[in-house]
């Protein structure tokens, strides 16, 4: 038998209570109506968006009768305001508390009607979060109400990045970009640095193309099912210092700063390129996680998504070979 809870009916499946009971009405005047405002300011400011509240008191009541729970049926203020207010240690987390220009843009790019909400989901355990509709919504299972109310954020992050992946399968996720901030590109100047002493003052320059390599990696999962799309997005940045990083070790020990050496390297990549590029699946490489090239005066560490990573380290062992 089909469930009557099925996503995105879940809260039409109970009809709301017609009238609230008098204590409930109290605890969400005491509880709620007074308290929500200033938990609003704080996400508002964080967001750099006004964002307001909006919870249906007769549905969430009506789910906790059902659900035979006692804590929201004498409180259901209180518990929609736990709800809401646990979204604000996650949002910290998220935005780097309002300094992450990035994650910020991107949560209201998608939570478009500025609104969080409570809406039951037949799918979610117990508590979880979700952005639908351009609602950011705290999920409850809608027999079981009110149980873990502290961590339905917990997974923010990823739950933002699929809400972009709705709207744009293609689109490098948050947490990719968080990744690629934190693990290449703050480091990327000391990376350049230590190239430029071990190549006698040339002024490197490390490349590689986000976008076009995550819808390399997005492409290559519908090829082969074993590519890791949540893997590839959590170390984006970090395979990509990977590379440049093992490549900088075998400068130094193959180069060792010899001018006969460096010059060889400096003729052969001309534009002082280093570049890290991902081709389709199922491209043949000339070693099995990897192949290096010199073309155009740029140096190219080629991989493929299933591979996006593998064995980084030692991808430009055979440099030499190439000069």
């Amino acid at each position: 038998m089909r469930s009557p809870f099925s996503r995105g009916q879940a809260m039409a499946s109970i009809p709301p209570v017609e009238k609230l009971p008098l204590a409930a009405r109290k605890n969400i005047r005491d509880e709620y109506e007074a308290k929500i405002g200033e938990v609003m300011d704080r996400i508002s400011k964080m967001l750099k968006q006004t964002y307001k509240a909006e919870v249906n008191f007769n549905q969430f009541y009506a789910y906790a009768v059902a659900g035979d729970s006692d804590w929201i049926k004498n409180s259901p203020g209180t518990a929609a305001l736990n709800y809401i207010e646990s979204s604000v240690y996650y949002l910290k987390r998220l935005t780097e508390e309002g300094k992450d220009d990035m994650a910020i843009e991107a949560f209201n790019d998608l939570v478009s009607e500025r609104i969080f909400t409570l809406e039951a989901d037949p799918k979610v355990s117990y508590s979880d979060c979700s952005i639908r509709n351009g609602k950011f919504e705290f999920n409850f299972n809608p027999t079981n109400p009110g149980v873990n109310v502290d961590y339905t954020c917990q997974e923010l992050e990823k739950r933002l990045d699929e809400a972009l992946a709705a709207k744009d399968p293609e689109a490098l996720p948050v947490i990719a970009r968080r990744d690629l901030q934190k693990e290449f590109e703050d480091k990327k100047e000391d990376l350049t640095s230590q190239f430029k002493e071990q190549l006698l003052g040339a002024d490197v320059k490390l490349m590689a193309d986000y976008d076009a390599i995550w819808k390399t990696i997005v492409a290559g999962k519908k090829v082969n099912s074993d590519v890791d799309l949540e893997s590839c997005s959590r170390r984006f940045g970090s395979v990509l210092k990977q590379y440049f990083e093992g490549f900088l070790y075998y400068v130094k020990n193959k180069l060792n700063k010899d001018d006969m050496m460096v010059e060889g390297f400096t003729e052969a990549v001309s534009t002082l390129e280093l570049w890290v590029e991902v081709a389709p699946e199922g491209t043949k490489l000339k070693d099995s996680y990897y192949e290096i090239e010199i073309k155009d005066g740029k140096f190219i560490i080629r991989t493929t998504p299933s591979n996006y990573g593998t064995n980084g380290d030692y991808a430009t062992q055979n440099f030499v070979d190439l000069l």
